[in-house]
């Protein structure tokens, strides 16, 4: 295995310069800058909230109440020319002029102007972060056409039984003071709130660096690199390397040696992955390796968290069977967890083909998935940060005949095998990265903790266990109850596709043994 360590200075509180050494390997933690999977995602919007424009959530809520103002005023303007009074600003004289309660639909025009304002002085002018004006305008607007509903002449045969827009009108001004509400509740503040503390951890960790590297310290650093690159004997680059001096490489080798006791397991899973996937490994992959730097991503933290959330849901025995009759055919679990408000979602089912087998094939066949898969529209790795890491780019195809528009999703995979539960894992989370900024074309989606987990068949060597767990969240304006809804049988339809590319590539390694 290939190590590449890097050495650098870097100062701790009150413990002066540190010589502090990490090596991006197979199994160890590079040293990134810290990330969030959620924040990391919001903070990827193009906005600063520093730099005093509007954000583009909150833009899109103040076109929602212009155009709700609109809207009903010119359907007011044509329930008013429906009426048939003769000549037509005599309508119009009735209708503002001569204005009653029980006859006369022009307050709903003055109910969405009064809406339109409020709104705008709070959310657009003083671009407040709270809910409560708009609560009390939509409860407003809300008793107002309760009322209205109750004292209004429907009977009346020129004001509404022949007028089918008295009951539109009501209606379509109900309905935008709630989507107004709902949209301002749930997807603007919300995601202000999201990139406006990922601004501040961002700013609070530059003022920490600040305060503890001196102007010098930074100078030196900018200019002077220390890192230094190895790699073992016999690869291309060791007559380069030799020129290091073979005291530091034998520090370097006592070093690894060290950490080979705290890291046994996870050791053992390279002995497992590297002989079989060495071929993923080439050149010009090691090369965006050697050119990883200390202020890249902190995607090894990122990776951290979603490994410990992800075993823990995959050992929670309190799943909710959602659809499927047996493994065989594919079972759908789900259980709504608070940490990240949506309903996460398990799928089981055995896979005619041997654990470790299957683990290697789907974690190398990445860039085939959308051969067999037609939900994949294109599936490829940004960057090869170790052997068994990656930044990875998925394409989902159109659904529910176009109503659904692709989404696209970044993520930092690993994979690693757990020797003493006999476990081949595969997992990661959502991430951003500099070479793929949100396209305009799709939709950003964004992945929480999840991954594949397979397991042997007791008494069936030939067979695995296959689980994955589905954390994501599709962005958009779809509903989340639809999308749960649905999420069933995208998961079995899923797993008939894995089911039969395996037992095809199952008997064309069987033919392939009998010849």
């Amino acid at each position: 295995m290939t190590l590449y360590t890097i050495t650098y200075k870097k100062q701790r509180d009150d413990l002066g310069l540190l010589d502090e050494e990490v090596t991006i390997g197979a199994h160890s933690r590079g040293n990134y800058q810290s990330i969030s999977p959620t924040a990391s995602m919001s903070a990827s919007r193009d906005w600063d909230p520093l730099s005093g424009t509007m954000s583009p959530g909150r833009r899109t809520f103040c076109l929602l109440a212009t155009f709700d103002l609109i809207l009903t005023f010119i359907l007011w303007v044509i329930y008013t020319q429906l009426i048939g009074m003769k000549p037509i600003w005599k309508a119009f004289t009735e209708q503002v002029g001569n204005y009653t309660f029980e006859k006369s639909l022009f307050d709903t025009v003055m109910i969405a102007a009064t809406r339109f304002t409020f709104l705008m002085l709070a959310y657009a002018l003083c671009r407040i972060r709270h809910v409560w004006v708009i609560a009390l305008t939509t409860t407003m607007t809300c008793a107002y056409l309760l009322v209205k509903c109750f004292m209004f002449e429907f009977s009346d045969s020129v004001l509404g039984g022949k007028n089918p827009l008295s009951y539109v009108l009501l209606i379509i001004c109900f309905v935008l003071a709630w989507v107004e509400t709902w949209m301002l509740d749930f997807k603007v503040i919300p995601s202000e709130r999201q990139i406006i503390r990922a601004a501040r951890g961002h700013h609070r960790g530059a003022t920490e660096r600040d305060h503890l590297l001196p102007a010098d310290t930074e100078q030196s650093m900018a200019t002077s690199d220390n890192r230094e690159f190895y790699t073992p004997e016999g690869s291309e680059d060791e007559a380069e390397q030799s020129t290091h001096g073979s005291n530091h490489h034998h520090h370097q080798h006592s070093n690894r040696h060290h950490k080979h006791g705290h890291h046994k397991h996870e050791r053992k899973a390279s002995d497992v992955s590297v002989s079989s996937m060495s071929s993923v490994l080439s050149s010009a992959t090691m090369q965006s390796v050697r050119s990883l730097s200390p202020e890249s991503e902190n995607y090894s933290q990122l990776l951290e968290e979603a490994k410990r959330d992800v075993m823990t849901m995959f050992h929670d025995d309190s799943w909710k069977h959602e659809s499927g009759t047996s493994l065989e055919t594919g079972m759908v679990y789900s259980q709504n967890i608070k940490k990240y408000g949506r309903k996460i979602f398990k799928l089981r089912g055995v896979v005619n083909m041997a654990p470790k087998d299957l683990w290697e094939d789907m974690v190398q066949g990445l860039n085939e998935s959308p051969k067999w898969n037609p939900t994949i529209l294109e599936s490829r790795c940004l960057q090869q940060i170790d052997e068994t890491t990656q930044i990875v780019y998925n394409i989902s195809a159109e659904a529910a005949g176009g109503l659904v528009s692709s989404r696209d999703f970044v993520n930092v995979r690993h994979w690693f095998f757990i020797e003493e539960k006999n476990l081949f894992v595969s997992f990661g989370a959502g991430c951003t990265h500099p070479d793929m900024p949100e396209q305009k074309k799709y939709v950003r989606g964004e992945n929480g903790p999840g991954g594949w987990v397979f397991e042997a068949v007791e008494g069936e060597p030939g067979k695995c266990l296959f689980t994955w767990i589905v954390n994501s969240n599709l962005k958009g304006w779809l509903p989340q109850a639809a999308i749960d809804q649905a999420m069933g049988n995208v998961l079995t339809t899923y797993f008939s596709l894995l089911v039969k590319r395996y037992d095809e590539i199952s008997k064309q390694r069987r033919a392939q043994s009998n010849t």
